[in-house]
């Protein structure tokens, strides 16, 4: 997923996190973190698979830093 990001190969990278996503693989849960898939944040497929996993949002994260 990560290589594909780099290469720009964005479609193969979402069609391998998609496959991730739905075999339920654990590295999914850093999904938001992993910083070889920047790339991908700004696209909409990426938004909408956040929704799907039920992955907090960017504000909802924030928020949770600023109380804690």
């Amino acid at each position: 997923m990560s290589a594909y990001a780099g290469l720009q190969e964005y479609d193969e990278a979402f069609a391998r996190l998609e496959k991730a996503a739905a075999t339920r693989r654990d590295r999914m849960i850093w999904l938001k973190l992993d910083p070889w898939l920047e790339p991908l944040h700004g696209d909409p497929r990426f938004h909408e698979l956040i929704h799907r996993m039920n992955l907090p949002s960017k504000t909802s994260t924030a928020a949770i830093r600023k109380s804690g």
